[in-house]
């Protein structure tokens, strides 16, 4: 067996020490992006489940928002909604007719008020609320007047 010379073991040695470090470092690389790889999964998995969650709250978002029905801000916006089948208990005998109604009975006596005016001291149901709904209104306006003048009178005495 021919014995080698020094520098020629050396450049052996440094070879197989540059090998070495190539292996390692090709290595290390494939550990990393199979650990780049497995985060991009579980990131673009975290990311399907929140669009599913989220298509989720949508359509009942949008379900709920089909079957929503109009609120008035306003009273004078549900006097107008009001359907024929309502009644307004003007007086003591009103409840008996409805009730009569319900069962099927003859009233013992008419209401005060129809769907069409009949005579000049009859009046129609949208007539009655809305003279409620304006009183009511009117009310209001006062109280908050009143109110207002009750604070700035405290406020002048203080």
């Amino acid at each position: 067996m021919p014995i080698l010379p020094l520098n020629v073991k050396l450049l052996l040695i440094g070879g197989a020490v540059f090998v070495a470090f190539c292996t390692g470092w090709t290595v290390h690389g494939w550990k990393y992006d199979a650990n780049l790889k497995k985060a991009l999964q579980d990131t673009i998995e975290l990311q399907q489940a929140y669009d599913r969650y989220a298509r989720e709250i949508a359509t009942k978002f949008q379900n709920q928002q089909a079957e929503q029905v109009i609120v008035y801000r306003t009273l004078k916006g549900k006097v107008k909604d009001v359907t024929d089948n309502r009644i307004c208990f003007d007086d003591s005998n009103a409840l008996s007719v409805w009730n009569s109604a319900l069962t099927g009975d003859l009233p013992k006596a008419p209401t005060r008020t129809t769907e069409t005016a009949t005579s000049t001291d009859t009046a129609t149901n949208e007539q009655v609320l809305t003279n409620a709904v304006e009183n009511f209104e009117q009310a209001k306006q006062i109280r908050d007047q009143l109110n207002a003048l009750i604070d700035w009178y405290e406020a002048q005495s203080k």
